[in-house]
């Protein structure tokens, strides 16, 4: 009875996650079929950078600029993939400078991960390089899937109508008024503790979201900061309760019951001249707060100080040219500080940069079949996390050795091209559906590379092109 109940459990929890991962199936299928047999097999690793940009983003809300990010970088990425592959002083430096420059661009501390699709895109594109009279039809094969995924995320947008970010500022506002009221009267509750701390986290991803290269002018960026600074500091006044040294209950309620309209007051401020009122009254408040000295008036001005900055900001940007806009100086600044060895950015982007550079270089110098296992499964088990990384050094190694024991149990049975296909097709798909850094998902993932793409990785003086399909027709047909 009890294996009844565990089986049904965990046919349930697979059929939600194949329902979950359904569209990123799909779109793998579909552009890894049209890349076959249009561009060729010797392409289909190009499916693989597109299909993780789609799995990471398409229930997201994705602007103009970020559909130009999605079409031109990755062809970028393929030119200096395939600069990588042309020698060994090539080998080490793009494999050194691309990931350390995605990382420093894409990842912080709320998305440490977001440098994972396009850095995919450079290192996969790199284990496969073309010929160079085969560079152009690499670069289409990876316009043309890139051109797919942005029809696919402008379809998912329609379909999964993701919130726009925008909207929760004025949300944002609404509801810390009420949260601030709900204070003065009821006190605080656990539930209120966990709200404040989510939208907090909330915010400030969003405002991370926005940051730029070169630092253009964003109110926008700066009024979710402002927001989730609110919800922090009045977090950080519940949960320390020494305000009570200095203030009676009866104060903290009219403290908050203030805030609680000057906040509703700032949310209801659309034009400049209700801005600029607001500040002005707002400003007389924190030159003459009626609160004695204590924990409780320092929240108070901190508070107020935030809305006043909130009010200066200004509602739409600049309408000169971007490079116009530019802050050099703050550029310079900004990108010295990323480079700070107290910033994690910094340093995974140094342990990414040069673990695939050697990793690679030895792949590239040693003339062995396999040696595109090695920067592979490097690029794979390090990760931003450091007990990630350590989780997936015992995992991976497990499901990559179940992944070949079924492999060459399952291959010999296969009915010919049409088996491999179908075969292949079902791991990959099963693959989606696992939780990635688990023993399982490698089971499936090595099932599909290791019988299905073509073998032969970074470019070796020894392995020519005719080896290489020589290679490719013994394991596939």
């Amino acid at each position: 009875m009890r294996a009844c109940r565990t089986c049904k459990k965990l046919a349930n929890t697979f059929q939600a996650r194949l329902i979950s991962a359904l569209p990123t199936i799909v779109f793998y299928i579909i552009q890894f079929l049209v890349v076959f047999f249009v561009f060729g097999s010797q392409f289909a690793m190009v499916v693989t950078g597109s299909t993780t940009l789609f799995q990471l983003r398409h229930k997201q809300r994705n602007d103009t600029r970020a559909y130009i990010t999605l079409f031109f970088v990755p062809l970028v990425l393929c030119l200096l993939a395939f600069l990588a592959t042309r020698n060994v002083v090539l080998c080490i430096l793009p494999n050194f400078g691309v990931l350390f420059f995605l990382v420093i661009w894409k990842s912080s501390q709320f998305e440490p991960k977001g440098h994972l699709g396009f850095a995919m895109t450079f290192v996969f594109l790199e284990l496969r390089p073309p010929e160079p009279e085969e560079l152009w039809l690499q670069l289409s094969a990876v316009a043309f899937c890139q051109v797919l995924l942005l029809l696919a995320l402008a379809l998912c947008a329609r379909r999964y109508r993701p919130a726009d970010p925008s909207l929760q500022i004025p949300a944002g506002l609404h509801r810390l008024s009420e949260l601030m009221e709900q204070m003065a009267c009821e006190g605080s509750s656990e539930a209120v503790d966990q709200e404040f701390y989510d939208t907090a986290q909330k915010l400030h991803h969003l405002g991370y979201a926005r940051r730029r290269l070169l630092r253009t002018p964003d109110p926008q960026r700066n009024r979710y900061h402002f927001l989730a600074l609110l919800y922090q500091r009045t977090a950080y006044l519940v949960a320390d309760e020494s305000w009570k040294d200095s203030a009676t209950p009866t104060v903290f309620s009219q403290t908050l019951h203030s805030l609680a309209q000057a906040v509703d007051a700032c949310e209801r401020a659309h034009t400049a001249e209700e801005r600029a009122a607001l500040l002005a009254q707002l400003t007389g408040q924190l030159e003459h707060p009626d609160l004695p000295q204590g924990r409780l008036r320092i929240f108070y001005r901190n508070v107020l100080h935030i809305v006043c900055l909130f009010c200066q900001e200004p509602t739409v940007s600049s309408a000169d040219f971007p490079w116009k806009c530019i802050p050099w100086r703050a550029v310079l600044l900004d990108f010295r500080q990323r480079c700070s060895v107290d910033r994690f950015e910094f340093r995974f982007a140094l342990q990414l940069g040069l673990v695939m550079t050697i990793s690679s270089t030895v792949s590239y110098l040693w003339n062995f079949e396999h040696t595109y296992w090695f920067p592979l499964h490097a690029f794979l088990l390090l990760q931003p996390s450091y007990e990630d990384s350590a989780h997936r050094m015992v995992t991976r190694p497990i499901g990559t050795a179940i992944g070949c024991v079924l492999v060459h149990l399952v291959y010999p049975y296969l009915p010919g091209m049409a088996g491999v296909f179908l075969f292949s097709l079902v791991m990959i798909s099963v693959m989606y559906c696992c939780t990635p850094g688990t023993w399982v998902q490698p089971i499936f993932s090595t099932s599909y590379y290791n019988r299905f793409t073509v073998r032969p990785c970074l470019k070796n003086k020894s392995c020519t092109r005719n080896q290489v399909m020589r290679n490719y027709e013994h394991e596939t047909i």
